[in-house]
Order: C-alpha cells, then structure tokens, then sequence
C-alpha cells in the first residue's frame, strides 16, 4: 500500500474516533446539565 494512501486511511480513522469522542462528550454533558 502507497504510503500516502496509508496516511490519509489512518487519519480517516483517528478522525472517525475522535468523532465518536466528541459526541460521547457532547452526551455526557448534556447529562450532567439535567
């Protein structure tokens, strides 16, 4: 695999996750405001 498919895969990825974390946070917080 081309390294900057590679790359450009992995940060696909680490996004993905960090979006998943953003929203785990955003519904944590609204939990707490309740």
């Amino acid at each position: 695999m081309p390294k900057c498919k590679q790359t450009s895969w992995v940060t696909a990825e680490s996004n993905d996750k960090a979006r998943e974390q953003a929203v785990k946070d955003v519904l944590s917080f609204l939990k707490g405001i309740q």
